[in-house]
């Protein structure tokens, strides 16, 4: 009897522990129609401010019966997080959302959870016995219609306008300099208060490194008149080796900086406590380089 108790109770714990924690999904309605556009809410568990899924399609995938238009993380003011996925809907009838498992990633490790969605109920947009809508008469094309040579001219006319718009693109800026500077007289007044505004804080967030190296690269694209917000790493670096605008910034700190923050936005690395130090310690350097030129420019004036 001891035996078979014993037996119960280890084949009971095993179970337990195998077994994966469960996240909850809503749809923003019971019932859709083919076409239809849904949000799906998984409820997450209280989780650290930086954190990332594995599992959920990116954004314009398709699954069989989905198409991912957009995934948001939304935080709550009692610490939990909410992760809603907006999707097209393609099938009809009974649907079942495809992910059934996630994983969430954050600085103490990362864990697998079974995700509990209901399935959901899609009505065909037209029935067969809907009368079809009219349709226009077709249009006779003349037999003597070039249309040869009017598909080029289309197709030339729509690489023009293709060319144009992405040329358009690349100039835009994410947030103009003269936005940046209006609260500030200069930029160096501006970067100086973005480094000290970073610094105060105890742990410096994913973000800020993102948005450090963008302000530094706005800079650099206004002294420099160098296009640095849409270069590569690789290309800012090779260009700032024949037009270096620091002086007691080396070249080897500003590519200490821009290295570590590519690292933690396209990597997704936490920085050891050793990186973040020598981050820091640059960007008091980079700082110190800042106050230096803008009292120069104080004297000169």
């Amino acid at each position: 009897m001891k035996k078979f108790l014993l037996f119960l109770f280890i084949f009971f714990l095993s179970v337990s522990l195998c077994a994966e924690d469960i996240l909850k999904g809503n749809w923003d309605r019971t019932s859709y129609k083919l076409g239809d556009e849904a949000v799906l809410t998984i409820v997450l568990p209280n989780l650290p401010e930086n954190f990332f899924v594995e599992g959920i399609p990116s954004p314009k995938a398709d699954s069989s019966d989905f198409r991912i238009l957009g995934v948001e993380k939304k935080r709550e003011s009692n610490g939990s997080a909410n992760l809603q996925l907006k999707m097209m809907i393609f099938a009809a009838g009974k649907t079942s959302f495809p992910v059934d498992k996630i994983k969430i990633l954050t600085e103490k490790g990362e864990t697998s959870y079974k995700l509990e969605i209901p399935p959901i109920e899609i009505g065909a947009r037209v029935s067969s016995s809907d009368s079809p809508p009219a349709i226009a008469s077709p249009i006779e094309i003349p037999k003597s219609f070039p249309i040869l040579e009017t598909t080029i001219l289309a197709l030339a006319l729509l690489a023009l306008a293709v060319f144009f718009i992405l040329r358009f693109l690349k100039k835009r800026k994410p947030q103009s300099v003269e936005e940046k500077k209006f609260v500030h007289k200069t930029i160096e007044e501006y970067l100086i208060h973005k480094i000290d505004e970073k610094l105060k804080k105890s742990v410096l967030s994913l973000q800020d490194y993102s948005e450090l190296t963008e302000d530094i690269r706005m800079y650099l694209e206004e002294k420099c008149q160098i296009d640095a917000l849409f270069m590569t790493t690789s290309e800012l670096l090779e260009t700032l080796k024949e037009n270096f605008p620091f002086k007691v910034l080396s070249i080897y700190e500003a590519t200490d900086i821009f290295v570590l923050s590519d690292l933690v936005k396209f990597a997704k690395h936490f920085p050891n406590d050793e990186e973040e130090k020598r981050f820091r310690g640059n960007l008091l350097i980079l700082q110190k380089d800042l106050k230096e030129r803008l009292l120069g420019k104080e004297k000169a004036a």
